[in-house]
């Protein structure tokens, strides 16, 4: 296996460019809305320069994120010009599920940078996730998104969805022709690709083309690859700890969609997930365009994480993605 997929905790090497994050995000919440829920990605892996912090949702348990909201909220109180904590502030909220707080924090974002489009679509994914409906101000904050900056990805996907869902066949074919003139690269361009298909037939009163069979789905491998034990950690984990791998959307809703559960004496373990592995019929695995591979191993033996844990993160994965390796060793 190509050791450039290792991913290792304690040497995380290169971390996924700030393009190839949204366009991950972007994927996620085409997939998402074509399924009529308004999964929406929680910014939580923001295009963001190197040295900024990391996504708190994959680094910390959620009670210790939300004791960092709590500490930076106050910090913001007391300096309330600080927009990139305002920003940072939005992004934990939306790790936590707190969207309608992640849309107050933008809100006090969009006041002190009112010309920002990123913002401004930020803004407006949140506040329809809060909302459950991009009807009313989330869909103004998009339009003047593109007012400001006609190539903006995220206003463009969401966009296009809402013109979509309002039978503007025409007008969504426009919106992810140019999101995918903006981000051409292969796993947004095979999602782009299908929505534009599908909305090119239900402009011309055609079905949209058949999905695939499931069976045949089933049988082919979404993700797979190999998960390791850094020998520096060997000797601090006991054969008999509880190893869980599961795969998850790399934005929206943290929820396992694919687990399965193994002892650290089981590694290295390979793995494979295909759609049969779906924890739900609702999501499959092959149809989320971008998602991580999670390996923990728990001290505890729950599912939740853990302050003690060992875990492994992927970067951002399409379907069909091969050798993953992961390694499990200390931060």
């Amino acid at each position: 296996m190509p050791d450039d997929k290792i991913i290792s905790m304690s040497d995380p090497g290169k971390k996924p460019s700030s393009r190839a994050t949204l366009v991950a995000s972007v994927a996620a919440l085409l997939a998402a809305l074509a399924g009529g829920a308004y999964y929406l990605f929680q910014d939580a892996q923001p295009p963001a320069a190197e040295e900024k912090p990391a996504d708190p949702s994959h680094s910390l348990a959620p009670d210790k994120t939300a004791d960092m909201a709590a500490s930076l909220a106050a910090r913001l109180a007391a300096n309330p010009g600080d927009a990139e904590g305002w920003a940072m502030l939005a992004r934990t909220y939306g790790a936590l599920g707190r969207f309608g707080e992640a849309a107050d924090a933008y809100a006090r974002l969009a006041a002190l940078l009112p010309d920002d489009a990123q913002v401004l679509a930020d803004r407006a994914d949140v506040l329809a996730m809060a909302r459950r409906s991009f009807e009313g101000e989330p869909e103004k904050l998009v339009a003047r998104a593109l007012v400001l900056d006609p190539d903006n990805a995220k206003a463009l996907a969401i966009a296009g969805n809402i013109a979509f869902e309002r039978q503007d066949y025409a007008g969504a074919s426009e919106k992810w022709q140019r999101l995918l003139a903006v981000a051409p690269e292969s796993s947004m361009a095979r999602a782009l690709a299908d929505r534009i298909a599908e909305a090119g037939a239900k402009g011309k009163g055609a079905p949209p083309p058949a999905p695939q069979p499931p069976a045949a789905a089933a049988a082919r491998s979404v993700v797979s690859g190999r998960v390791e034990l850094d020998p520096a950690v060997k000797d601090r984990v006991a054969p008999g700890e509880t190893v869980f791998i599961f795969v998850r959307a790399a934005e929206g809703p943290h929820a396992p969609l694919a687990a399965r559960r193994a002892r650290v004496r089981d590694l290295p373990l390979d793995f494979a997930f295909t759609d049969a592995d779906s924890l739900s019929p609702e999501r499959k695995l092959s149809a989320v365009p971008a998602f991580v591979v999670v390996a923990r191993i728990s001290r505890s033996g729950d599912t939740a994480a853990g302050s003690d844990d060992i875990e492994a993160v992927s970067p951002p994965l399409a379907p069909g993605e091969e050798s993953v390796r992961l390694r499990l060793g200390r931060r």
